[in-house]
């Protein structure tokens, strides 16, 4: 199912009246923003106007930056002392929430990232490993 962002004028009416709808309302201007920034801070640039932005060859349009987003939003993390990003591998992993979550992340003395099985979890070959994106608690994090 596609995000509402990506609805068309009349499925977004069924969200009047409840909260998700101002959110909606505020997030697809907020891209429309951000896609109008990036036109003008590109547009100058040699590659971006002939692949991007050239009325007959461009190629870039603003559902291309909701899809962008959309996937930035699914697959990014707030990782502990880096801020956002996508870690390879980590990104696969499902959420879940209390005791459903079988892992952590963090990153070690190198700043790589690694995966912990919680200390109250065990995982058999074949079973799904689940974190959350809020570290619940610091010390359940082995060093």
């Amino acid at each position: 199912m596609d995000l509402p962002t990506f609805w068309s004028s009349e499925d977004l009416s069924l969200l009047q009246g409840t909260s998700l709808g101002p959110a909606t309302s505020n997030k697809i201007k907020s891209l429309y923003r951000e896609f109008d920034h990036l036109r003008e801070t590109t547009q100058n640039i040699g590659w971006c106007q002939k692949y991007w932005w050239d009325e007959i060859d461009g190629m870039l349009q603003f559902e291309d930056w909701k899809q962008v987003d959309a996937m930035y939003r699914s697959r990014a993390l707030e990782y502990p002392g880096i801020g956002d990003c996508m870690v390879s591998c980590i990104d696969m992993a499902n959420h879940a929430s209390g005791d459903l979550t079988g892992a952590l992340y963090e990153s070690n003395a190198n700043g790589d990232g690694i995966l912990l099985l919680r200390e109250d979890q065990n995982l058999k070959e074949g079973d799904e490993v689940t974190i959350t994106c809020v570290l619940e608690n610091e010390s359940e994090v082995s060093s």
